[in-house]
């Protein structure tokens, strides 16, 4: 089991190795394709790798390949991953007793509550915590909802609706890279001209 400390953000570097591992575990199409993968990071690490160094160079370029940096590999698996990722969301959401909005309203009124009826440090910490927790969760279920329609359309189709929706919906998942994962539609991903990243 992997955890990761997710964010509200898709262009941070550990939603990246989060979709990045979820593409790993979900991956179930042809082995070639995650071989070569491996290859193009080994390659990229001995490319990184100091010319003076003599030694490790087998072991240093095989930790190379971890799950960690796995662009979109093809349609089938980015629908997989993120109705994985919805999904996980929804069940560790049903686990709270309460919902974000229950929880919002009880901070509000806190705000207002006279000094003697206000929550103590500590239950307004918890609160605090366990909204934060949900915003996450309601933040990957709403990417889910907006990028899995996006996997059937055309690239420029979903750029546009992309700058459309950040224009009117200022809380949409933002992120300037989301089109590009419609370029799964549009290219070979194992060609070498192939820019796919959507986190």
């Amino acid at each position: 089991m992997r955890k990761f400390r997710l964010v509200e953000n898709l262009e941070d570097r550990i939603m990246y190795e989060f979709f990045s591992w979820v593409r790993f575990v979900e991956f179930d199409e042809n082995m070639a394709q995650m071989y070569e993968f491996k290859g193009q990071a080994q390659m990229a690490a001995r490319g990184r790798r100091d010319e003076s160094e003599d030694s490790g160079d087998d072991e240093e370029s095989n930790k190379a390949f971890n799950g960690k940096r796995l662009p979109p590999i093809s349609i089938k698996n980015e629908r997989k991953v993120l109705r994985r990722v919805k999904k996980m969301a929804e069940e560790i959401y049903q686990q709270y007793e309460t919902t974000l909005e229950e929880d919002l309203e009880l901070l509000k009124k806190d705000d207002e509550a006279p000094a003697d009826q206000k929550l103590s440090f500590n239950q307004r910490n918890c609160v605090l915590m366990r909204s934060g927790e949900k915003e996450i969760l309601t933040f990957l279920m709403r990417a889910a909802d907006t990028l899995l329609p996006m996997l059937d359309m055309d690239f420029k189709v979903s750029f546009r609706l992309i700058e459309d929706r950040e224009e009117t919906h200022a809380d949409s998942p933002r992120n300037r890279q989301v089109p590009r994962i419609c370029q799964l539609r549009n290219h070979d991903t194992r060609q070498k001209g192939a820019v796919l990243s959507f986190i």
